[in-house]
């Protein structure tokens, strides 16, 4: 049963497929801690939805994910792609990365219509 759902992102024209994982999520909140011991990736995904975030964590997300998707993009391309984005694109971009992080449950199927004896 997978938890996570892939995700499509066009960033600059190119198309990036985010595979994500508990590993990938945690191999970038280690990556994360080893430059800030307070990185926290729940955290930084909740301040960005609530639009208090720090664009250069956003930054170093973008990064990570492009190149687990197999793309290559620096912190400092993945910083000037965000801070040339239009609100609407930005919010959608927040949106993709978080459900990368925080995937929403999946729906139950409705149980099955009983038998009547």
């Amino acid at each position: 049963m997978g938890v996570f759902r892939d995700v499509s992102l066009n960033i600059g024209g190119a198309d990036y497929v985010i595979t994500p994982s508990n590993r990938l999520l945690r191999r970038i909140e280690m990556k994360g801690k080893a430059e800030n011991p307070r990185f926290n990736l729940v955290e930084v995904m909740f301040f960005l939805q609530t639009s208090a975030g720090s664009m250069p964590d956003m930054a170093f997300i973008l990064s990570e994910m492009v190149t687990a998707s197999g793309g290559k993009m620096t912190e400092d391309e993945a910083l000037a792609v965000i801070v040339s984005m239009e609100v609407d694109d930005l919010q959608a971009l927040k949106s993709a990365l978080c459900s990368c992080i925080m995937p929403e449950p999946n729906e139950k199927k409705p149980d099955a219509p009983s038998k009547a004896a």
